[in-house]
């Protein structure tokens, strides 16, 4: 089987899991295809594409987006000389089906003769501008079957009347070995509350600080990430008299972030639902959770579904709420020991690199049928 798949995600070779498990399935030919720069609407930051570091190609074309994901389209001529010379069964685009690298795919898929499949994320039911519905009803139109990010995005796309096969799988997955449990465990003096993520309003970090007032005044707070919120978390730190128990990393690599939650004895992501987004994963958590880190979260989006039972889940936007459930959390190292263990066995079970990569190919082996 032969699948060409087409994502900005993946610029960045650490996100590169999922697709080397996928790559080294028998009879699997895969080949990436990537925009040749992004930049990331959040940082402002502008990445290359990483070249190939495994067992599949990757092929990196010339794009524009504008600064955002949905306007993202490849240079017609090259994505088409790259897909007829490598003549896919499959067209797996990781893009929202509104976006122009969405519509191009299916759209080139016709002359390909290759299955068209597509994955989303969008778990809140909000109007697109008339452009924008029009290329998702296209995308939808030809797609042989789709990926939903959440059960949400799932239901969404049922009542848009998509009548072919709709899987819930995550895009990205966990290598646990990289993200393992600390040796040796044991609850770490002073305790850490722990925050990754963007700096932005929507992840809901200003709450934690505020639910910070609850714990008592050895708990150590540990925020990595950057982000356009960083002057005002920082000030709200300052005025919240967190001063040398406030730690903020904006340096952090991805390949250093195992090292930064096996830091923290526990994990918020305390989002918040906006008019236009709700969380559509939270992939830290799973990261958190294959090193055997508690953690806590709100009931933003698809974080319960995420986090089951091997974590706690409080009302977003409640500081008081979160601020007692880390308190009594923190007073148990039993039961910090036993959600750690339980967030590890549900990783291995269904959130590993591999695990997604099976249900993935299992996904295509279907349509190709």
């Amino acid at each position: 089987m032969r699948v060409a798949v087409l994502s900005h995600t993946y610029v960045v070779d650490a996100n590169r899991g999922k697709l080397a498990s996928l790559a080294r399935l028998p009879g699997m030919e895969l080949m990436l295809v990537v925009p040749r720069r992004w930049t990331n609407p959040d940082l402002g930051q502008t990445v290359r594409a990483a070249p190939a570091s495994g067992a599949f190609e990757v092929v990196s074309l010339r794009a524009s987006s504008c600064g955002f994901p949905s306007l993202l389209a490849y240079s017609p001529p090259g994505l088409w000389r790259v897909l007829r010379r490598f003549r896919p069964d499959i067209l797996h685009v990781e893009e929202e089906p509104w976006s122009l690298a969405a519509l191009e795919a299916a759209l080139l898929c016709g002359h390909l003769g290759a299955r068209f499949v597509f994955l989303t994320w969008e778990n809140c039911n909000r109007r697109l501008p008339r452009p924008l519905e029009w290329i998702r009803r296209q995308v939808i139109a030809r797609a042989a079957a789709a990926v939903a990010g959440n059960m949400e995005a799932k239901r969404l796309l049922e009542r848009r009347s998509f009548r072919h096969p709709i899987s819930v799988v995550p895009q990205l997955g966990v290598d646990p070995v990289r993200f393992a449990p600390a040796e040796p465990a044991g609850a770490l003096a002073p305790p850490v509350v722990g925050f990754v993520g963007r700096l932005v309003p929507a992840k809901g970090l200003l709450v934690l600080l505020d639910a910070i007032a609850w714990l008592p005044a050895g708990v150590r707070v540990l925020v990595v990430g950057n982000g356009p919120l960083k002057p005002t978390v920082l000030a709200r730190a300052r005025a919240l008299g967190l001063d040398g128990r406030f730690e903020l990393r904006d340096d952090v690599r991805h390949h250093e972030v195992p090292d930064q939650l096996r830091r923290m004895s526990v994990l918020v992501l305390p989002s918040l639902t906006t008019g236009t987004w709700k969380e559509q994963f939270g992939h830290v958590l799973i990261e958190a959770m294959a090193c055997a880190v508690p953690v806590v979260g709100s009931d933003s989006g698809a974080i319960t579904e995420v986090i089951g039972d091997a974590g706690l889940v409080v009302r977003e936007g409640d500081p008081d709420a979160l601020g007692k459930a880390l308190e009594r959390l923190l007073a148990s190292p039993a039961r910090c020991a036993e959600l750690g263990a339980r967030g590890r066995s549900r990783v291995l079970a269904a959130y590993t690199n591999d695990a997604i990569a099976a249900r993935l190919a299992a996904i295509w082996q279907a349509v190709v049928r």
